[in-house]
């Protein structure tokens, strides 16, 4: 027999994010009043030689895009979705199976004023949650900041 809420409630979640929150976005976004952080040095308090710090660093300075993630998280899950959609290459660093996890949370509060993942990284620059970004996505404004970062995009096959 089949589970009715298994195929309702993803259902629902996939009609809401496609046609729903796009067009309630378009008239109220609460989102759109967080400004993004420029990583440009280490936050006060914090040494350029603290190994949470450097780890971060590296990894946005290798990648245009960056995911910091957890594998239980339904939000970093939907970040990603939206990273595929949008055919970017990017890198996903998964952070819950680290030892060090709560003290790699306490640095992106540190940088960013936020603990919460996913913490998404565009040039550099952290525009924040999944939230954020698809605010940023409904706001068209996401793939030209992904392209100003000189990130590069999967090829395309066409049919």
């Amino acid at each position: 027999m089949v589970c009715v809420p298994c195929i309702v409630v993803p259902l629902f979640l996939w009609i809401f994010h496609k046609f729903i929150q796009p067009l309630i976005l378009k008239f109220w976004n609460p989102w759109g009043k967080k400004s993004i952080t420029e990583t440009s040095g280490p936050p006060p308090g914090v040494s350029s030689d603290d190994k949470h710090y450097q780890f971060i660093v590296e990894k946005i300075t290798a990648n245009s895009v960056v995911v910091f993630s957890k594998t239980s998280c339904n939000f970093c899950k939907m970040a990603i979705e939206l990273l595929d959609e949008t055919g970017v290459n990017y890198a996903v660093e998964n952070i819950d199976g680290r030892d060090d996890c709560s003290d790699l949370q306490d640095m992106f509060e540190s940088m960013t004023g936020e603990k919460t993942v996913p913490r998404i990284f565009v040039g550099r620059k952290c525009i924040g949650g999944s939230s954020e970004m698809w605010s940023l996505h409904n706001q068209n404004k996401l793939v030209p900041m992904m392209k100003e970062a000189s990130a590069t995009f999967k090829n395309k096959k066409s049919d």
